[in-house]
């Protein structure tokens, strides 16, 4: 997310920059570039932001469970696994 920041940084600069110039057909489509670009990656800095504190995005929880009881032992699941893993008992 950094580099997308740097990246709207520099665009804003150049944009900046190219206001304090003397116009231009050339100056003017480079300053509607720059303007496109710089909300395009603003947009996706903010759907990035949003993503990253969305509940359960990019964690693993880990629970340790107790040794098996028989009927987990008989259910598909644990078979399926078992199955999966190459063990069979």
């Amino acid at each position: 997310m950094s580099a997308l920041e740097a990246d709207i940084a520099f665009f804003d600069a150049k944009l900046s920059l190219l206001q304090q110039q003397p116009s231009n057909p050339y100056l003017k489509a480079q300053a509607r570039v720059y303007q496109v670009l710089t909300s395009v990656l603003s947009s996706n800095l903010v759907l990035l932001s949003r993503r990253r504190l969305e509940p359960g995005m990019g964690t693993i929880e880990v629970m340790e469970v107790g040794p098996l009881r028989e009927a987990d032992r008989e259910s598909s699941a644990y078979h399926l696994l078992q199955a999966v893993s190459g063990r069979r008992q």
